[in-house]
């Protein structure tokens, strides 16, 4: 298991704290951590050295989220840079964001995101504006970009994913095919039910209900109620009651 991640599944506040406090009283230390000689070393000295960068970057990400909380068994992969948790936010123990493979994530303020919940960016990015919450063991993946607004509730064991594989190629085993990359668009004030799954290139409608079990394949009207596989409007939010 590489450093960085051991380090995303294992370490709390209270490292930052102590590793900054070190590295204040040894100004050599620093200079090495952030210009690490590695030429000519051994593999354990580079990785010792590796070691000490990752912890830094940690506590410096943790600095820049002040306000969040972010359990200790939160799992944070990839560039903390590209990972931006803004106040109120609560990141669970076991909940995971992920920029590993390029990309960036952005929590909005007193959004949650809840034990099992993976946020991924895959090369492109995920934002999630305030006051929303992803809840057990949903997936947000970021490809071609993924956009959610403020007051979305996403149930549990949803997959929410800006990317499709293309297969009209024949003589080519599709996951050799390029992906499709159109982005997805979640309005505010949504209601997304338990094991819905959104496809690329989607734009869900302010105000939204998806029932529980759908297959978002297309374009969703504001404030409308919507089930199925291709999902489909039932019934607009104002006729429920009339």
């Amino acid at each position: 298991m590489g450093t960085r991640q051991w380090l995303g599944m294992t370490d709390g506040p209270q490292l930052g704290c102590d590793f900054q406090q070190r590295l204040t009283g040894c100004p050599r230390l620093l200079a090495a951590v952030c210009n690490p000689p590695y030429t000519g070393n051994t593999p354990l000295v580079c990785m010792m050295f590796e070691t000490y960068r990752t912890a830094l970057a940690r506590w410096a990400w943790r600095q820049r989220c002040t306000g969040a909380s972010i359990a200790k068994g939160a799992i944070v992969l990839g560039d903390f840079s590209a990972i931006t948790i803004r106040p109120g936010a609560v990141i669970e123990a076991g909940a995971v964001l992920s920029t590993q493979y390029g990309g960036s994530i952005d929590i909005g303020e007193r959004t949650r995101i809840c034990r099992g919940g993976m946020v991924l960016s895959y090369g492109g990015f995920v934002r999630i504006g305030r006051e929303s919450s992803v809840n057990p063991y949903s997936i947000l993946y970021g490809h071609g970009g993924l956009t959610i607004g403020d007051y979305v509730r996403i149930a549990a064991h949803s997959v929410i994913v800006p990317a499709n594989h293309t297969y009209t190629d024949t003589s080519c085993p599709i996951h050799a095919q390029p992906l499709t990359k159109k982005g997805i668009v979640l309005g505010n004030d949504i209601w997304i039910g338990a094991g819905v799954s959104a496809l690329d290139g989607v734009c869900i409608g302010d105000g939204c209900v998806v029932g529980a079990g759908s297959v978002v394949t297309r374009n969703l009207e504001p404030f409308t109620v919507n089930v199925g596989n291709p999902c489909s409007m039932v019934k607009r939010r104002s006729e429920i009651f009339t």
